[in-house]
């Protein structure tokens, strides 16, 4: 899992994308997985599969980045965080300004984020304004 939301895209290998970065900034707090991990479900990607099924066996918070998986996630009782409600929570928390939280969903856009946990986030952001 780590190695699927640290791999650079391959259209902009530069750039580093906002759920990369949060996953950088947030690693440090995450347990490490048991020696063994548990079986990925056969639903989904290969990172989100393998990390509800992890959640699961930790009791953990799960953080995703599509609406598919963090609902299925929830339907299984799992505590789950989106990239965009991570940037609207840095946003009520002051540590980013407006702008730069929009700049944020917008450039998650571009990375195969879930566009309705985007649009949700704007209405977020509009309320906060």
């Amino acid at each position: 899992m780590d190695q699927e939301i640290t791999q650079p895209d391959r259209r902009s290998p530069a750039r580093l994308y906002p759920d990369t970065a949060l996953f950088q900034e947030l690693r440090g707090l995450m347990r490490n997985p048991p020696d063994t991990e548990p079986a990925p479900l056969s639903l989904f990607g290969r990172g989100e599969a393998a990390a509800i099924s992890l959640a699961q066996s930790l009791v953990a918070t799960i953080l995703v980045n599509d609406r598919r998986p963090a609902t299925y996630a929830r339907t299984l009782g799992l505590s789950v965080l989106t990239i965009p409600d991570m940037i609207v929570l840095l946003r009520i928390r002051q540590f980013i300004p407006n702008h730069t939280a929009r700049a944020m969903l917008a450039t998650s856009q571009q990375h195969v984020m879930s566009p309705e946990l985007i649009a949700e986030a704007d209405r977020l952001l509009d309320h906060l304004s």
